[in-house]
């Protein structure tokens, strides 16, 4: 059995050691040839993601959402900007804008559909 490499994620090791010696055990105790059951394909293990192509997209993904936002009305980024960006609440967005709580979920909602529309002007000069 190897041993740990620190490199790796844990669980995934730790699975294989609990699969042999659970095979293992079996073995010893039955007198009747055991049928090799593959745990791998009950268990659910991460896929491997590398991380050069998850920077890439988490850059294109923050270049859109930046083009995006700039391209909406203040009073509809602002909106958008604290609710998702800085997880605030549609009361403490109303406080800090001083408009009603209604007006700041109006504007999330036509913000969040100027946005759509920008993305998909973006797509068609694009091509994405």
């Amino acid at each position: 059995m190897q041993s740990f490499d620190s490199a790796q994620k844990f669980s995934p090791w730790i699975y294989r050691i609990a699969h042999n010696a659970f095979v293992n055990g079996l073995r010893r105790q039955s007198n009747n040839p055991l049928l090799f059951v593959d745990f791998n394909t009950f268990l659910a293990h991460p896929v491997y993601e590398d991380p050069k192509d998850t920077e890439f997209e988490q850059e294109k993904m923050r270049t859109m959402i930046d083009r995006g936002l700039e391209q909406l009305s203040a009073k509809y980024r602002e909106v958008l900007i604290l609710y998702y960006l800085e997880e605030m609440s549609h009361k403490d967005i109303a406080e800090v804008l001083q408009v009603p709580v209604g007006t700041v979920g109006i504007r999330a909602k036509r913000a969040k559909e100027a946005l759509r529309a920008v993305y998909k002007t973006m797509n068609l000069e694009y091509g994405t």
